[in-house]
């Protein structure tokens, strides 16, 4: 006789109540295991009693989630275990379609071969790479970023990937217009040399013709003889203008590349430029320890020989004239270059004034064209660094401007002094 027809009513009931607690149990582990339950309420003998399943898993599906990359963790041959709602996005592909494929089949298939050399890397180190996947709107540059993970006891590798199409093309665009400004620089600097140029020869004509008429001056009127006095000086002036405006075209074009420049040397040689206004002038030029800086030598004794040709023209003719040139490093790298007078200075609220083309504070006063700080102010920007100007009326004025270091240690020395 059959076993089971032995048992009596009772150990039937008995039977069946233990399968369905089986049943229930074996329900209540798959719940945790997929994450569909956060807590389980246990009956014991001290009553009920709440535990929380929200272990180290659940903050991490949580936050990839809501995470704006797409991320999954994978097996070591790129099986996706687990992926976000990100990563189906970004891919154009069910969520659910996604659990179980291979990563790399969805990346180009001329850089499969590429992603399979990240994927084994990556079973040791993190790795990272640039790569095209193919999707329902096209082609989409994606970085993946992996890395180690164990997972349920074995070796697995988490994945995180940001879509950068976006950043692509503003990249591009970006390129794009570089690309048009440089044109347009090159244009316009080719137009100032041909305006220039153009404009030089006509003036040209009417020096040389204003010479031939003060040569004659003798048979002429007083007022003739004022006139074309006049008129010679526009013409000189006129021709100091345009030479300026050449000048600031060129000012960040040409000169060769950006190496160490020793800026003692630069300053010796901006000093024997200007040796006989130094002379005229008596003036003092102290010259501290200069550093070797990142530039282009011919801009640097540009800016130089502006600021000290400045310097030496704006004097108070009642006290010697002083300058000092001086360099300190900057914290967050490079140097700032200096100049200081004790020159007529001028008001405070003409600081940014003062470097535009064209500006000049005391007008026919002092010689030159307004050009000269323009000029500098265009070659420092040019090096990401900054020109500036302190001054007050009949205190001097005090300029610097920042420009890279070489990296290089021990670059400074003691310069010459006039």
């Amino acid at each position: 006789m059959c076993s089971s027809t032995m048992r009596s009513p009772q150990a039937q009931t008995e039977v069946e109540e233990l399968r369905a607690r089986l049943q229930e149990a074996q329900e209540t582990l798959e719940a945790i295991r997929s994450g569909a339950v956060d807590a389980i309420v246990v009956e014991g003998p001290g009553g009920r009693q709440v535990f929380t399943l929200q272990g180290a898993e659940h903050p991490y599906r949580v936050l990839a989630e809501t995470m704006n990359e797409g991320a999954a963790s994978l097996a070591r041959d790129g099986t996706i275990l687990f992926c976000n709602r990100r990563l189906a996005e970004l891919l154009q592909v069910e969520q659910a379609q996604l659990l179980g494929s291979r990563i790399g089949s969805y990346v180009e298939e001329e850089q499969r071969g590429g992603f399979e050399l990240l994927l084994a890397g990556a079973a040791q180190a993190p790795r990272r790479a640039e790569l095209e996947c193919s999707t329902l709107r096209g082609k989409v540059t994606v970085l993946f970023s992996l890395g180690p993970l164990g997972v349920d006891g074995s070796e697995g590798i988490c994945l995180v990937a940001t879509d950068l199409s976006e950043q692509k093309k503003l990249e591009r665009a970006l390129e794009n217009f570089a690309a048009q400004l440089s044109r347009s620089n090159e244009e316009l600097s080719q137009f100032a040399y041909i305006a220039s140029h153009d404009l030089q020869e006509p003036l040209r004509h009417i020096v040389s013709f204003g010479d031939m008429l003060q040569e004659h001056s003798a048979g002429m009127s007083p007022e003739a003889v004022d006139c074309a006095g006049r008129m010679q000086k526009a013409a000189r002036r006129m021709s100091e203008l345009i030479e300026g405006l050449l000048q600031y075209s060129r000012a960040c074009g040409g000169g060769g590349a950006s190496q160490a420049v020793d800026l003692a040397r630069v300053v010796a040689e901006v000093l024997l430029d200007l040796h006989r206004e130094i002379q005229q002038r008596q003036a003092r030029v102290i010259v501290q320890a200069l550093p070797r800086v990142q530039a282009v030598s011919m801009q640097m004794r540009q800016v130089l020989r502006n600021l000290l040709s400045n310097a030496l023209k704006f004097q108070r003719s009642e006290v010697p004239a002083e300058i000092t040139i001086a360099a300190q490093p900057l914290p967050e790298g490079g140097w700032e270059i200096s100049v200081q007078d004790n020159g007529i200075g001028f008001e405070p609220s003409s600081g940014e004034r003062i470097f535009r083309p064209f500006q000049r504070l005391h007008n026919s006063a002092y010689p030159g064209t307004g050009m000269g700080l323009a000029i500098c102010r265009r070659i420092v920007n040019s090096y990401g660094g900054a020109i500036r100007a302190n001054s007050e009326p009949g205190r001097g004025s005090r300029f610097w401007f920042t420009v890279p270091a070489t990296g290089e240690e021990g670059g400074s020395e003691r310069g010459p002094q006039a």
